[in-house]
């Protein structure tokens, strides 16, 4: 097998589309034939699915090669096209290494990868940062049995955290440092006002120390008698016009009442702050001039020295927080990802490196790391000591980067963009390359984008944005595309309305129409946008003009109406005095369920109160919801019945926290975001989420927000991408920011430069989505505006339409084959009703082809039995001939049935000899009301079921039955001990099956201790006339092959003949026995 001439240490400048996976594939698969053990190599990624991936691409492509003879290198050949993985290791014989008669080359090396898969290191960096954590975790200082918090126990733990910093203020500190953080707005509360500071800071605060907040330089004020002066001298001042006049006497009244904020932004001090000197056109004298230079001084004085009190309190209340955070969590044993990465971080040098490749079994010597445009310097700290060892020439190991800057778009989750820059400086010997021609989308969607990006400068004011578009532009570089003969289309249209919600309505509409125009060939249609809250809005306007789609963007369950009434009854529960809980449960069909049929009895009330504790305390939060559920009965293809499902499984797994307040479940609820995916081939979602992925067809309906977006409450340096924060300044209007040091005001600059840069990206990763079809949906602009926003629709405008206008209802630009769908093949539309993403039948036309460009392969087909184990069959599964009928399986009435049959059966588990021990009614009762707390049965259920079970003992053939005197007559049983077994399990092996399950009552008959004969049996409650003889025949002819299966069973168990095995059917319910020889 050749070798692959990769250089050692390569670093990929990968645009969309143009198969950066595939590479990472090829260079891992590169190593594997130069005999380089997996266990040496790591490859990392940012997503778990996308780790996924690239496994499964090594696999495929390794498989392919194993199964084609005489073919070249893997390197050397052309990427093949998509094709899908299923199971390899059931479907590919892998030829035993030693066997190197008969095995090619290729084979040796699936054979030896697939002996270890369990070493192979392909994983996201938080997954990899974990292997080492959970291996040294003394070392690290983590507590012992650590676990990873999810979203939501995270949450709960910093509200904790809050709530000690705030009832342990030793001293009263908080009230010196609360009112700094308020910025005069005392309506908000002091809780939700920390939370707010700390969710925004915490991550700046956990890469920095005290003096990072201490840096702002706080000016020396003026006396008051000086700034007195300076008012009088300036009312002194002679003005060229009254305007001026007015101006100036309004200044001086801001002066006096102390108003410094708006003296900076108004009047004639704002045109000497921002150096213009001209009001209105007109000078402004230069006495007045360096009287308000002096008053700006102070300004400066006030306003920066509020700004530094504001940035240091900040850091003394987040301190507390995070003192109180950091001992909650070593007390639960929960970490987040943050703290195993900032640890493995401190811990890992080259002192250490041998203890962590001991730990993890295994040295890394080859590194490859995908989408690395998205790793945050604390991640690089930790995984740089592995780079630089990797690329140190005594290693002989390699290092492999790929990623694209342009489609950085995770700043604020802590990604830094410029590490990928930083990366070729810090490391020796790093050579590059560039990727520009997109395997994914069609020639019209590469001339668009071609278009677009490549002359961002076109927008007539971009103000303090300038820089950034000028830094994005320079990284672009002009795409092509290998799919010349693609067909596709771009438009770029304007809503007929002006306004956001309008806007919605016209792109619900547009793909109405495209979903009808293409109903056909059924393409992947991809809704992308900026925010979740938009996911849902536009799911509602779909679902309501009856098309179906996917809701992948994530939101609150609580935009159910049946969840909205679960969260009423929940705090219900645990406030019974709750009359909005009361009022909305007791107006609905949960409350008529639950006999709650007014909301102003407090005895109602309380009792409901008291009984919704008792089943979640004893059945769980699981089966108690899913009951709650049932009740409300949504039509199972409704949406509603979807999120009732949902909101079980997080029932489900809300269970193992569970606290004694049903009210903590209820802010779970409220606090969790869930996805609704489904089968649809129209799929939902953000740009974030659609990253990686691809669509046939993309409408990006939310381009008209601004590239500055919403400012972040802090800015923070770094001296360089790797380095540390080493200062942190509250955010302050632009007006206040003149008034400091020029390096504090680059930090300003510099941190809206990155959020333009950010929003370039984000509109780069929509529009490389596109694979056919590109519409672009924008607002018409308003009659009276006068300039073209600095939007991504203002430079769509720019840099696509032909003079920048955007009328209502106009398609400003149009490019490509308008039924481009007609020249794609036919297919059925999707059926498929899962929830997974991945079963999909559009999943193959939206993963991303450019970075797998995989061709068909052959697989074997898949085995119709199991591969591991045996196949599974109970005597139940035989009942009828395995025929099952559907109208059985959709019976509303089947759940009371089943919890009224089991019932009966458990009453039955306590008889053993009816003749000798008799029927304590009491006993029954209170063995039958635990079953119904697990079980969550009714006590009108509970009582029918209590009267049927007596019923039947009335019957004479049953207590026969069920008494030794009814075996006394029998030959079998002479001279023989009898043993009574309930619910006795077996498992056989019979005719490749498993044959596995519990006979409800069996009879052993032994002599000598050993076991000659037994009696089987089993009770059923079906209602039947013991007059209609043609029913009962039929009705045990049906469980025939059920009791011949616990014959067979039996038989093996106890080496029993047949014939000396007997089957009785009790028919409970109609008090009838039969036998079965």
């Amino acid at each position: 097998m050749a070798s692959h001439q990769h250089p050692p240490h390569l670093l990929i400048r990968a645009s969309a589309g143009t198969g950066k996976t595939f590479q990472l594939s090829n260079r891992f698969l590169g190593l594997l034939e130069k005999e380089i053990a997996p266990d040496q190599i790591l490859a990392t990624t940012f997503t778990r699915k996308a780790a996924q991936e690239i496994l499964d691409r090594i696999l495929e492509r390794l498989a392919r090669e194993a199964l084609e003879a005489n073919t070249p290198p893997l390197a050397s050949r052309p990427k093949p096209q998509q094709q899908t993985l299923f199971d390899i290791e059931a479907n590919i014989e892998v030829v035993p290494e030693t066997n190197t008669s008969t095995a090619t080359q290729q084979q040796i090396l699936l054979g030896r990868l697939m002996r270890q898969l369990h070493r192979i290191r392909v994983s996201t960096l938080d997954s990899f940062f974990g292997q080492i954590a959970g291996s040294c975790s003394l070392e690290l200082g983590l507590p012992p049995g650590w676990r990873m918090l999810d979203e939501l126990e995270d949450s709960v733990l910093r509200d904790e955290a809050i709530a000690h910093v705030l009832t342990n203020d030793q001293g009263n500190a908080l009230k010196t440092l609360l009112p700094l953080l308020t910025k005069g707005d005392a309506n908000r509360g002091v809780s939700h006002l920390l939370r707010s500071q700390i969710d925004d800071v915490y991550s700046i605060y956990s890469e920095t120390d005290a003096t990072a907040w201490s840096k702002l330089p706080r000016p020396t004020p003026l006396p008051e008698r000086d700034i007195l002066d300076l008012v009088g001298l300036l009312r002194d001042c002679e003005m060229p016009n009254k305007r001026f006049s007015r101006a100036l006497e309004e200044d001086c009244q801001r002066i006096e009442r102390k108003d410094w904020g708006e003296f900076v932004n108004k009047g004639l001090a704002a045109k000497v702050l921002d150096g213009s000197r001209m009001y209105y056109r007109t000078e402004i004298p230069p006495d007045a001039v360096r009287l308000y230079e002096r008053l700006l001084q102070h300004a400066a004085a006030e306003l920066v020295g509020r700004v530094v009190l504001q940035t240091e309190a900040t850091f003394a209340i987040v301190d507390r927080f995070h003192h109180a955070y950091k001992d909650l969590k070593f007390q639960r044993r929960g970490l987040c990802f943050d703290d195993v990465t900032r640890a493995v971080g401190v811990y890992v040098n080259e002192q250490n490196a041998a203890l962590v490749s001991h730990r993890l079994d295994g040295e890394i010597r080859h590194l490859l790391l995908d989408e690395f445009q998205d790793t945050s310097p604390t991640q690089w700290r930790a995984l740089q000591p592995t780079a630089r060892k990797v690329t140190n020439k005594a290693v002989n190991g390699s290092l492999f980067c790929v990623g694209d800057i342009k489609q950085a778009i995770y700043g604020w989750r802590g990604g830094e963009a410029e590490i990928f820059d930083a990366v070729a400086q810090d490391l020796p010997g790093i050579q590059e390359q560039t990727m520009a021609k997109s395997h994914r989308s069609s020639p019209t969607i590469i001339d668009t984008v071609n278009r677009v990006f490549g002359h961002l400068q076109r927008h007539p004011d971009p103000g303090d944005a300038a820089a950034a578009i000028r830094d994005w532009t320079s990284q672009f570089e002009s795409h092509t595309t290998a799919l010349v003969d693609l067909p596709g289309l771009t438009t770029l249209e304007t809503a007929p309305v002006t306004g956001s919600s309008e806007l919605l309505d016209f792109a619900a509409l547009r793909v109405a129409e495209i979903a009808a125009d293409t109903d056909d060939q059924a393409p992947s249609i991809g809704i992308l946008v900026r925010r979740n809250e938009t996911v849902r809005q536009l799911i509602d306007r779909l679902h309501s003009a009856k098309i179906s789609a996917s809701e992948e963007g994530g939101n609150p369950l609580t935009d159910s109406q049946g969840v909205r009434l679960i969260v009423s009854l929940l705090q219900l529960s645990d406030h019974p005095g709750d009359t909005a809980a009361r009022y909305h449960v007791a107006h609905s069909r949960l409350g008529e369920a639950l006999r709650m049929h007014r909301h102003d009895d407090d005895q109602i009330a309380s009792e409901l109160a008291e009984k919704v504790r008792a089943d979640l305390m004893c059945a769980g939060y699981g089966p108690t919801v899913e009951r709650w559920t049932q009740l409300l009965s949504a039509s199972p293809d409704s949406r509603e019945a979807s999120r009732l499902k949902q909101l079980v499984e997080l029932a489900d797994t809300y269970q193992s926290q569970a606290t004694l307040r049903p009210v903590d479940f209820a802010r779970y609820i409220m606090n969790a975001r869930v996805a609704d995916p489904g089968g649809s081939h129209i799929r939902v979602m953000t740009i974030h989420q659609a990253k990686g992925l691809q669509f046939d067809v993309v409408v990006l309906p939310e381009l008209d927000v601004q590239l500055t977006g919403q400012p972040s409450a802090f800015v923070a340096r770094r001296p360089s991408p790797t380095a540390s924060i080493d200062l942190v300044c509250r955010y302050v209007d632009s007006a206040t920011r003149q008034l400091m040091p020029r390096e504090i005001q680059q930090v300003f600059a510099d941190a809206k430069r990155r959020t333009v840069f950010e929003s370039l990206c984000v509109m780069y990763v929509a529009m490389t989505r596109a694979v056919h079809a590109l519409h672009l949906l924008i607002s018409p602009a308003k009659p009276s505006s006068k300039t073209i926003p600095l939007t991504p629709a203002g430079l769509l405008r720019c840099t696509l339409g032909k003079d920048a206008s955007a009328a209502p209802g106009e398609c400003l630009y149009r490019d490509g084959d308008e039924h481009w769908y007609q020249k794609l093949p036919q297919r059925d539309a999707p059926i498929d009703d899962s929830a997974s993403p991945q079963n999909c039948p559009a999943t193959d036309a939206m993963r991303d082809v450019a970075d797998d460009h995989a061709g068909q392969i052959s697989l074997a087909p898949a085995a119709k039995q199991r591969t591991r184990g045996l196949e599974r069959l109970s005597p139940s599964m035989l009942e009828g001939g395995g025929v099952v009928k559907a109208t059985s399986m959709f019976n509303r009435h089947g759940v009371a049935a089943r919890r009224k049959g089991t019932l009966i059966h458990t009453l039955f588990e306590s008889i053993g000899w009816l003749d000798e021990t008799p029927v304590n009614k009491h006993a029954l009762r209170q063995l039958a009301l635990r079953h119904a707390i697990t079980s969550q049965m009714p006590d009108h259920e509970v009582d029918h079921a209590l009267a049927e079970f007596h019923r039947a003992l009335e019957s004479a053939a049953i207590r026969t039955a069920l008494s030794r005197s009814g075996y006394a007559n029998r030959k079998a049983c002479q001279d023989t001990d009898l043993e009574v077994l309930h619910e006795y399990p077996f498992a056989v092996r019979q005719d490749g099956h498993l044959l596995n399950g519990l006979v409800d009552r069996l009879i052993l008959f032994r002599r000598n201790a050993r076991v000659i004969g037994a009696d089987i049996v089993d009770f059923k409650t079906d209602h039947l006339d013991p007059d209609d003889t043609a029913s009962l025949e039929a009705r045990l002819a049906y469980y025939r092959p059920q009791l011949e299966g616990y014959r067979r069973a039996i038989s093996a168990t106890f080496q029993l003949p047949n014939s000396s095995i007997s089957c009785q059917l009790l028919l409970v319910t109609s008090g009838l026995v039969r036998q079965f020889e």
